[in-house]
């Protein structure tokens, strides 16, 4: 698995944009159906989400779409984007959407 590195130009400043991974899973999670676990690979410190729809991740705990506010802070996240991973042994997934949603995960050390 590949480092997730910031990348520097010629004159040393930080630009952004992602190394390729070398390790990206797909889920397809059926519309409106359970939530699904999926596996946080040996080595992973970071993971990168892109999905063709709305979907909720949570973290070592079972991913909700929320039906009233939540305040406990134990909301699942919406279409998250970058996140460090390091100690989390699964990723919870579930989409409200109709119709099946596809969401990529890009893992990063």
């Amino acid at each position: 698995m590949k480092e997730f590195k910031t990348i520097i130009d010629a004159n040393g400043r930080a630009i952004s944009g992602l190394m390729r991974s070398d390790h990206v899973d797909a889920r397809v999670i059926s519309a409106g159906g359970a939530a699904e676990s999926h596996t946080v690979p040996t080595d992973a410190q970071y993971v990168v989400f892109s999905g063709n729809g709305d979907f909720y991740v949570n973290f070592d705990a079972v991913a909700v779409v929320p039906s009233t506010d939540v305040t406990d802070g134990t909301a699942s996240l919406l279409k998250p984007t970058v996140r460090a991973i390091e100690g989390a042994s699964y990723i919870s997934l579930i989409s409200p959407a109709s119709g099946a949603t596809v969401v990529t995960m890009e893992f990063y050390r």
